[in-house]
């Protein structure tokens, strides 16, 4: 119980709200503590630099949920054992600025090809046998990116 001696002034029903509100805040406090995660916090606001894309990309089709036509969700290969399928559009970026990218021909043959690729600020340009293509590019994290085309 509360000394109204101490506090004459402040009648006692105040008390008993005010360490209501303190519990309820800490209470929310806390639950949005625990529930932010610090090392996803930024990451779309991170510059991607060139050694962040050197290896291999796969398109992770399963688990995109936006437009498949002008999106691609990237995961490094190595991340994870992606599932079987037809067909996977897949990146390698190395070092010098060249690469290979996997196409399907219209025969239904997969084979690798030849780039060339720089990146500016979030612009990756890709400069393959069949066709240039400019994306934008988002981290999600450390092994997933977002290629966006215009």
């Amino acid at each position: 119980m509360i000394n109204t001696q101490l506090f004459p002034l402040i009648p006692l029903p105040y008390y008993k709200n005010c360490h209501m509100k303190h519990l309820l805040l800490l209470t929310l406090f806390i639950i949005l503590t625990i529930s932010c995660n610090k090392d996803e916090i930024g990451l779309n606001e991170k510059n991607i630099t060139t050694a962040d894309l050197i290896g291999c990309w796969n398109h992770d089709y399963e688990i995109q949920t936006n437009n498949k036509e002008t999106t691609y969700l990237m995961t490094k290969c190595e991340a994870k054992d992606f599932p079987n399928s037809w067909f996977r559009y897949s990146l390698i970026f190395e070092g010098n600025d060249k690469g290979s990218e996997l196409l399907l021909a219209q025969n239904d043959a997969h084979s690798y090809s030849e780039i060339i690729w720089s990146l500016s600020g979030n612009r990756l340009t890709i400069d393959g046998t069949f066709q240039q293509v400019e994306y934008n590019v988002e981290v999600i994290s450390e092994e997933s990116i977002i290629l966006t085309t215009n």
